[in-house]
């Protein structure tokens, strides 16, 4: 198996811990656009659940540290966010630390990895049965780049460097709901990618786990 640009930790989180941030967001409604349509909702997570997940990371941060070869300088506040059905705005091509400006990205942040962590399940909604509470139809975490994505699975963090050569966008939910939280990690020294240091594509970067 090639070693991978993405660092993949499942059941970083247990199905109930995904259940009470989701509860514990403060969320019941989310936002609408002038039309009245659902659009993406974020908001930053409160101290109780930031502790959780940073007390949480630190017994996983050494194995994320040897695997790409930096020390820690700063973690920073959580994101909650909400892709309800049919939402309008989530597939927005992002970048966790530049901005696309004049058609180049631009850094504007000092971060050097970008994590995700997904607390809703997918479902391709043709199983027998469909749990709107926790499952959703869509809602991929895509790397147009790279192409391919990853289907939300509760619990599951992803991580990867932050520039521009990860660009991602999260796929329209066309059933259901998707949580999710994002952070970035800082690094003591500038972390430079290197595509060179990651030999291949998904179909070996993930022999392993799949």
């Amino acid at each position: 198996m090639s070693k991978s640009p993405f660092y993949v930790v499942p059941d970083f989180i247990s199905q109930k811990t995904c259940d009470y941030l989701v509860s514990s967001s403060g969320i019941t409604e989310p936002n609408e656009d002038h039309e009245g349509s659902a659009i993406l909702t974020k908001t930053m997570m409160d101290e109780h659940c930031e502790t959780l997940l940073y007390n949480r990371l630190q017994e996983v941060l050494p194995e994320i540290e040897a695997h790409y070869g930096f020390k820690t300088r700063g973690v920073e506040s959580m994101e909650f966010s909400w892709m309800p059905e049919d939402c309008k705005d989530g597939g927005d091509v992002r970048c966790g630390n530049a901005v696309f400006i004049r058609k180049q990205w631009m850094k504007n942040k000092d971060r050097d990895f970008t994590v995700h962590l997904f607390l809703s399940t997918f479902n391709d909604a043709t199983a027998d049965s469909f749990d709107p509470d926790l499952e959703v139809y869509g809602g991929k975490l895509q790397f147009p780049q790279y192409k391919f994505s990853f289907n939300p699975q509760a619990g599951t963090m992803i991580v990867h460097p932050a520039g521009p050569h990860f660009i991602h966008a999260y796929s329209p939910v066309i059933a259901g709901d998707l949580f999710y939280v994002t952070f970035h990690i800082s690094a003591e020294s500038v972390h430079i990618y290197q595509p060179t240091d990651y030999p291949g594509d998904y179909t070996s970067w993930f022999a392993e786990i799949e």
